[in-house]
Parts: C-alpha cells; sequence; structure tokens
C-alpha cells in the first residue's frame, strides 16, 4: 500500500505541474528541464512505442514523451498522461498478488466510485475514484504478464480524461 501512496502522490504532482517546459533528451524525446540525459530513454522509433529499456517493453504514446527511470520504475509523460511502470517482484510484499488482492487493496482508499474491475487474459484492469484534500482523483491499477514478467502500470488522475488516457498507455504494454 505504501508503494501506491508514494507513487500516487507523485504521479499527482506531476500531472499537476505540467508548467515547466521540458528540454530535449537522448534520442530526441522530451524530458523534465534538469533531467540528466542519462535517466531519459530514446524517443518512439517510427512506427513503434516508447522503449523501457530495462524491461524490453513499449508503450504507446507520442514521440515528444519523456521517459525516466526512477526508483526502480518508469514514470511516462506525453499526451496528456503520465503512467508509473514497473516489474512486480516476487519478495514485494507491498504488491497485490491476485486481482482479488487488488480489488481489497481498493477499500484503503475509500473509494467513491469503482469505473472498472476488470480480470484479463494477462493480469487485471483496476479503477476507481476517490475525494481527496484537493478534489477528486482517479486510480488507475493495470497489472499484466508480459513475456513471463509481471508488470504494473498505474497513476493517480485529476481527470476521467487522464485516466482513460492512462488506462490505454497501459494496455499498450508489448514486448519489444
Amino acid at each position: 500500500m505504501l508503494k501506491h501512496v508514494v507513487i500516487a502522490a507523485f504521479t499527482f504532482a506531476i500531472v499537476a505541474c505540467t508548467e515547466s517546459k521540458p528540454t530535449e533528451a537522448a534520442g530526441g524525446a522530451a524530458a523534465p528541464a534538469g533531467d540528466k540525459p542519462a535517466a531519459a530513454a530514446a524517443a518512439a522509433p517510427a512506427g513503434g512505442g516508447l522503449k523501457l529499456p530495462a524491461l524490453g517493453l513499449t508503450i504507446d504514446l507520442p514521440a515528444d514523451s519523456s521517459v525516466n527511470e526512477m526508483l526502480g520504475s518508469f514514470m511516462v509523460q506525453g499526451g496528456g498522461t503520465v503512467v508509473s511502470v514497473s516489474e512486480v517482484k516476487a519478495d514485494n510484499t507491498a504488491a497485490a498478488k491476485t486481482f482479488e488482492d487488488a480489488k481489497k487493496a481498493m477499500g484503503d482508499y475509500s473509494p467513491k466510485k469503482t469505473t472498472k474491475e476488470e480480470k484479463t487474459a494477462d493480469g487485471w484492469n483496476i479503477q476507481f475514484q476517490n475525494d481527496g484534500g484537493m478534489g477528486a482523483n482517479y486510480f488507475v491499477w493495470v497489472r499484466r504478464t508480459i513475456d513471463g514478467k509481471q508488470i504494473q502500470c498505474e497513476t493517480t488522475a485529476s481527470s476521467t480524461e487522464q485516466a482513460d488516457k492512462a488506462a490505454a498507455a497501459c494496455a499498450s504494454l508489448k514486448k519489444g
């Protein structure tokens, strides 16, 4: 649960603070000002997604999106959304092991409205809304098994539009 709180707070801060101008990162991808070139990944190849190199995956977002590795996960920002993507290691005791565990964890956030609880062929997609001190929060928790790896893709958005874009980005993850 603590991981979800930290990621949710960080993701909300990034979404809320999109006023800073991006700078050109390695490979032409936009990266937040002040990022070191080693922290930014390459832009989307022509006809493909943005690369998440350490995971061996790609995600479909506009070519001007930024991909930054931090705290063992990737923060991907662009196209009006921000998501965190990471591999769920077997020894991660904070990560939900099953769809049912994830649904129970949702209760820790006092959801006002559940917009999706879907078990998928390779994991799950859980989306819900709660009200916080700054208004509505829209949570997206997507778990996928890709190339034998458990992948968590998640965000806390400030609008349903951002949440929908994040869910679509998470669904686009693939080997590559």
